[in-house]
């Protein structure tokens, strides 16, 4: 039986990396609509955290998948996807998290993977004082990195799955097994 390293890629481990809740990236900037909805009496319990899940990916899919998308296809224009996602992100409370958590995210891969790539986004940001968009950085990042396309768009979508999920578990909405279960 060859060893694990043979049947697993470089791209795989990456992934699961990523994914890992443990990586710093930045995701307690915002609860991404779970706080709010919570306070407006709107999440009530699983029922509605189910129904607020489907819409909120929904959303995602939407809106900021298509800068993901965007900015991994087209890495090297990164400066033009990021204004397009600022002009778009209109409200100024996600616009500020999207910029802290684009900016923590971009940080954590720098210092985690020291690629040239990386550091040259982080010097492009910087250098032009771009906003630094989650999603843009993210597509980008997962460019560098040599990701398969497909892998960075679903790896994005679950890693906001995910905050949200934590955003329910902090709130009391649902417990930890609960929320694995609905993921």
């Amino acid at each position: 039986m060859p060893p694990l390293e043979a049947k697993t890629s470089a791209s795989d481990w990456l992934i699961w990396q990523l994914a890992d809740s443990a990586f710093p990236a930045g995701g307690f900037a915002h609860s991404g609509g779970v706080e709010a909805t919570r306070q407006q009496h709107e999440l009530r319990g699983r029922d509605h955290l189910i129904e607020f899940l489907e819409a909120a990916l929904a959303q995602a899919g939407r809106s900021s998948l298509p800068f993901v998308s965007v900015a991994f296809d087209a890495a090297n224009d990164f400066a033009w996807t990021d204004h397009l996602c600022d002009a778009f992100t209109t409200n100024h409370v996600t616009n500020r998290a999207s910029r802290l958590q684009g900016h923590a995210f971009l940080a954590s891969c720098e210092r985690a993977f020291c690629r040239d790539a990386i550091t040259a986004l982080r010097t492009e940001v910087d250098g032009q004082e771009l906003p630094g968009h989650f999603a843009p950085v993210f597509g980008a990042i997962c460019h560098a990195l040599h990701l398969e396309r497909g892998a960075a768009l679903r790896l994005f979508l679950f890693n906001q799955l995910r905050s949200w999920l934590s955003s329910a578990v902090r709130l009391g909405i649902v417990g930890p097994i609960d929320a694995q279960t609905i993921q």
